[in-house]
């Protein structure tokens, strides 16, 4: 995962598939506190705004989505998502 390696090149931890109540989170990053999810063809963009809020309501934690895993152009604004809550 390309991501994943630009995460852990800021000195981020990364777990896989982090469970959160009834939901995985494609990456979760603990020492900020936020997450990675990437958005397949199957995503329903109402389910999705709705389980976000549910996760961070119930854990506080922030999710960052990632409509098309090739679109690395996403770095910066990927590494500002994560800093914004290192501060």
């Amino acid at each position: 995962m390309e991501l994943q390696k630009i995460i852990t090149s800021l000195g981020i931890e990364t777990i896989l598939e982090k469970q959160v109540g009834n939901y995985i989170i494609d990456i979760y990053l603990p020492e900020v506190n936020r997450g990675v999810e990437f958005d397949g063809p199957k995503h329903s963009k109402k389910r999705d705004k709705n389980r976000d809020a549910w996760i961070k309501d119930n854990f506080g934690i922030e999710i960052f989505r990632v409509k098309d895993i090739r679109r690395l152009d996403l770095k910066d604004e990927l590494v500002e998502f994560i800093c914004e809550e290192k501060r």
